[in-house]
């Protein structure tokens, strides 16, 4: 099977009692996804939906993204990053880089893991500091090894990332439901898409749509 894009499947589920419908969207996308992305935020107040759906991953031998955009002082970030890296097993986290480089640390010491910082996000009046900042973080993930994210519904961040940091991983949400397409086939590129597939009608030609 030639998969041309790298597809990051969110987990977003409106309802996470469902656990149904999440094992549904993870079982009819297995064959074409890179990995998974897990945002807490929709699993909030229901622990034991979010320990089954990690379990599901674990025993499928599946690779997840711990959304939290977690950034906070080195002790704290001590016990997020056990947390997550430790006892979750997940295998990459989106990092927010405002508190610095020595406070992802952390996160950073454990080098088989994918970090993914903060960078340009697809929101409205997201520029109002990324504008400012956004170099600074190119440079911390060159200097730290670490991937970027970047929003790929904003073709010209994405393209001005690629062009300054061609050794970089890049996580792209924006795809889908928020407007982006895919236009740029680039192996560093890891296209995260959401509502646009788990919300679909036929799950497994959704994503086929996007990862062939």
């Amino acid at each position: 099977m030639n998969i041309k894009n790298k597809i990051c499947v969110g987990l977003d589920i409106d309802d996470p009692k469902n656990l149904y419908k999440i094992m549904g969207s993870i079982i009819h996308t297995q064959k074409y996804a890179f990995c998974y992305k897990i945002n807490p935020a929709f699993f909030l107040g229901h622990q034991i939906v979010l320990e089954k759906t990690i379990l599901h991953l674990k025993e499928n031998n599946l690779k997840w993204i711990y959304d939290g955009k977690l950034g906070d002082v080195n002790h704290t970030n001590e016990k997020y990053a056990e947390y997550i890296y430790e006892k979750l097993g997940a295998h990459g986290c989106t990092l927010n880089p405002y508190v610095g480089k020595e406070a992802l640390e952390p996160f950073l010491k454990y080098k088989d893991k994918y970090n993914f910082l903060l960078c340009r996000t697809t929101n409205k009046g997201s520029e109002l500091l990324q504008k400012e900042s956004y170099k600074k973080v190119y440079k911390i993930a060159q200097e730290t090894g670490s991937g970027l994210v970047i929003p790929g519904n904003k073709l010209e961040y994405l393209e001005d990332a690629i062009t300054n940091n061609p050794n970089t991983l890049i996580l792209s949400p924006g795809i889908g439901s928020q407007g982006g397409k895919i236009t740029l086939n680039n192996n560093n590129v890891i296209y995260n898409i959401s509502r646009s597939i788990i919300n679909s009608k036929n799950v497994e030609k959704e994503i086929k749509k996007y990862a062939l």
